[in-house]
């Protein structure tokens, strides 16, 4: 498969059914207005599991607490490599909400 083909496919899935699934929660009622690295955390961690039976993560996802989801985002039996990104990713988006910044930020080096 070329790898073009296999980013839209993963594109479709995302759109078409992680963050359908997602927006069934009301934590993600304002996914719209979450901090670019908050929004690409949720459909990364969704790709893989939707996050029903986190309810620590979920809670900190509502009152827009990002480090505080940093710290309850890891998946048994994910990559390390997977659960620091997320974690990141998390802790990111904490930093934008804190300073200020453009809520379309991302850390460097992400895309």
């Amino acid at each position: 498969m070329y790898p073009e083909k296999v980013y839209e496919r993963m594109a479709i899935i995302l759109r078409d059914d992680k963050l359908k699934a997602l927006l069934k929660y009301h934590e993600y009622d304002d996914f719209e207005n979450f901090p670019a690295a908050a929004q690409v955390f949720s459909l990364s961690f969704a790709y893989g599991r939707i996050p029903f039976d986190f309810p620590k993560l979920r809670a900190a996802i509502a009152d827009k607490q990002w480090a505080l989801a940093a710290t309850e985002c890891r998946l048994v039996g994910c990559s390390p490599l997977k659960n620091a990104g997320h974690a990141a990713l998390l802790r990111f988006a904490q930093t934008v909400k804190d300073s200020g910044a453009s809520p379309d930020s991302l850390p460097p080096g992400i895309l």
